[in-house]
Formats: C-alpha cells, sequence, structure tokens
C-alpha cells in the first residue's frame, strides 16, 4: 500500500541472559591462558555456548571488548584501594598486612602477568598496567608514612612489598596458601620494623 512504512522487529536481548560481565570475565580467562590473540569474539562465544549476537548486545566491537576488559582487570581483578581511615601506626601496620593477606587468599593478581604481557605490545594496555602500579604504590606508601616513616623510607618499602607480590607472581611460585601466608606475616614483621633498610 502506497506510503505504508515497512515493519521493523523489535530488537529483543538474546535469551541467553549472559551479562557483559559474563564476556569480559571469559575474555579475561582466555587472556590468562593463551594470550591476548586468542581473545576473539567467535572463539569466546563457543566458549560460553551462545552465537555471537549475543557479544554484539554487549559490545559494539572487538575493539570495544578490548577496551572494556582493560578497565574490568582494573577494577575487578586486582585488590580495589578503597576509602580508609587509620588512628595510627599501629592501625596502618594491620591494613598492610590484611592487604597482602587478601592477595593471597583471593588470588587477587591472577591476571597480572597476562595483562602486563599484553601491555608489552599495546601501548593502552601498558598505559592502564601503569596507572594499577601507581595507583597501589601510593596506597601502601601511604601505610609507611602513617606508620611514621620519612617519605625515602615508606618510598622504599611500599616497592619492596609491591614487587615481591608481583615477582613471586611472575615466577609461578608452587606454593600453598598456608605456606605463603605463614611467610608473609615474617615478611611483614621485617617490612614495619623501624630499623631502617639501607
Amino acid at each position: 500500500m502506497a506510503g505504508s512504512l515497512t515493519r521493523v522487529p523489535f530488537l529483543k536481548p538474546p535469551q541467553t541472559k549472559l551479562t557483559e560481565e559474563d564476556w569480559l570475565a571469559e575474555a579475561l580467562q582466555t587472556l590468562a591462558a593463551e594470550g591476548v590473540s586468542a581473545v576473539r569474539v567467535e572463539r569466546l562465544a563457543r566458549s560460553l555456548g551462545v552465537t555471537k549476537g549475543s557479544f554484539y548486545w554487549h559490545f559494539k566491537s572487538h575493539g570495544e571488548l578490548l577496551a572494556r576488559l582493560r578497565d574490568y582487570w582494573a577494577s575487578h581483578h586486582t585488590v580495589v584501594v578503597d576509602a580508609y581511615e587509620t588512628q595510627g601506626p599501629a592501625e596502618a601496620e594491620t591494613m598492610l598486612l590484611a592487604l597482602l593477606r587478601r592477595i593471597i587468599l583471593e588470588d587477587a593478581n591472577r591476571y597480572d602477568a597476562a595483562v602486563r604481557a599484553w601491555g608489552l605490545f599495546d601501548s593502552l594496555t601498558a598505559e592502564a598496567v601503569l596507572r594499577v602500579d601507581e595507583t597501589r604504590l601510593a596506597f601502601v606508601k601511604e601505610l609507611f608514612l602513617r606508620m611514621g616513616f620519612d617519605r625515602e623510607e615508606a618510598e622504599f618499602r611500599s616497592r619492596m612489598s609491591y614487587y615481591y607480590v608481583i615477582g613471586e607472581t611472575s615466577a609461578g611460585i608452587d606454593r600453598t596458601s598456608e605456606d605463603r601466608l605463614a611467610f608473609l606475616d615474617r615478611r611483614h614483621r621485617r617490612l614495619v620494623d623501624r630499623t631502617p633498610i639501607r
């Protein structure tokens, strides 16, 4: 009929009920297992048991997936620095120990090595890693400052504690959580010891 409009079907979400986070979690697992080259739409859809249509309900493109994946790692799979208040040196010492224990118990940095490897040839990922490192280091340094260390000593101790965590993960040390926690207690005592480290 002249003048009639073509009816366009209403776009409905896929019936799989997958969320954006489901896709990002699967992408991060794939990144850790096989590298960023394996993070492909078809591959992820197959792993999740859905069609590519489900992907495009949440993401406009593969590039958008990778951009959101960087943010997802930074906010969901690193130890998020929450707002905090400490009353003095003892509370800061307790918070540092709690933070280091949380990293071990939650395996909170299990994806760090994969993201760092990605950042070696992707400048945006390298920038994301740098921002995360700076945020983490600033938080830990502040704890040492609250313990009463001067800025130079706080800087040194924060980097020593942080780089130890990174190195332990990168080296793939095969220890149980119990062993790591026992060693952590000793390391924590040394870190908060007021004897200058020279």
